[in-house]
């Protein structure tokens, strides 16, 4: 991994890390963008819609639905299904989908959401470590770095990587994604995945995914490469997956009004269905629990490995 990229890395940790355990993400209601609707501001069906919600971005990076292009906002949210995420040079953004999956992006990076489908919330919800609800969740990577961290993911749901070169389904963990000129690349830093599908079945060890293994995809459909990370290359790849599960940190989702109510979405004050709330340190958050006392993040150490991260 390039030096610069590195440097990236260690920027979007350390920006992140000071949005969460400092407050600077404030616990308001955020601003739901309905792209394709006629403008920024149109109002929406909503029938528990999945939503997009973006904890940090540095740089330059851009949502696009519908035709409708927009710079992405730190601490707002967005409709998920047909969105594009995009990254410039320089570039990250630290997102979280609805169903509590974080995602990293570095730069020079595109993600679509192709698929984002989700019952109503479980009622008396009280953590953010298990997802919301069942879900049906497809992200399609397109180029750059991207990096997964599940939830713990409930019996029912699906959820899906693709690029043109594979598609994987994640049970649960963390996973980085990297995609080329050269051709695509999936790495199982902790977790459970496995390999749907590809240029040839991985059948040598079966179709699951093995942790601390990059499984590459030549782009010229030659059999794919399995390797062994090294120790370095496990810490760059750890790097990138615990950006994207203290994004999953935070923001806490929940619904506003009936969750399966269809009426338009005017003002954020007066939306029906899934909402986010940045998990604030100190009174009023409104987090977790209720009453509120909003949820506590701490800053991180220094050196942060994914598998301390629920």
């Amino acid at each position: 991994m390039a030096t610069h990229v590195k440097l990236r890395l260690g920027l979007a940790l350390t920006a992140l890390t000071a949005a969460l355990g400092t407050g600077t993400a404030q616990a308001q209601s955020p601003m739901i963008y309905a792209p394709g609707g006629g403008g920024i501001d149109a109002p929406i069906t909503t029938n528990l819609v999945s939503k997009l919600y973006a904890v940090d971005v540095e740089g330059e990076v851009y949502v696009e639905n519908s035709g409708l292009i927009i710079p992405l906002a730190a601490r707002e949210i967005y409709v998920a299904q047909g969105s594009t995420v995009y990254t410039s040079e320089e570039s990250t953004a630290s997102l979280v989908i609805s169903n509590g999956t974080g995602i990293f992006l570095s730069e020079s990076s595109r993600m679509t959401v192709t698929r984002a489908e989700q019952e109503p919330f479980q009622g008396e919800r009280s953590d953010m470590i298990n997802e919301p609800s069942v879900s049906n969740i497809q992200l399609k990577h397109e180029r750059g770095v991207m990096g997964i961290c599940t939830s713990r993911l409930l019996a029912g749901t699906l959820l899906e990587v693709v690029t043109d070169e594979f598609t994987t389904r994640i049970v649960d963990g963390k996973l980085v994604y990297e995609r080329g000129p050269e051709g695509s690349s999936v790495t199982l830093v902790g977790g459970d995945a496995s390999l749907q599908s590809g240029q040839i079945w991985y059948e040598n060890e079966g179709r699951d995914l093995k942790v601390r293994h990059k499984l590459f995809f030549p782009a010229d459909g030659s059999e794919p490469i399995d390797t062994e990370l090294s120790g370095q290359e496990l810490a760059e790849m750890e790097g990138i997956v615990t950006i994207a599960c203290l994004a999953r940190r935070g923001v806490y989702f929940d619904v506003l009004g009936d969750p399966v109510a269809s009426d338009i979405i005017d003002t954020p004050d007066q939306a029906e269905g899934i909402t986010g709330t940045p998990t604030t340190p100190g009174p009023g958050g409104g987090g977790p629990g209720g009453g509120g006392g909003g949820t506590t993040v701490e800053p991180p150490p220094n050196t942060v490995s994914p598998a301390n991260i629920p």
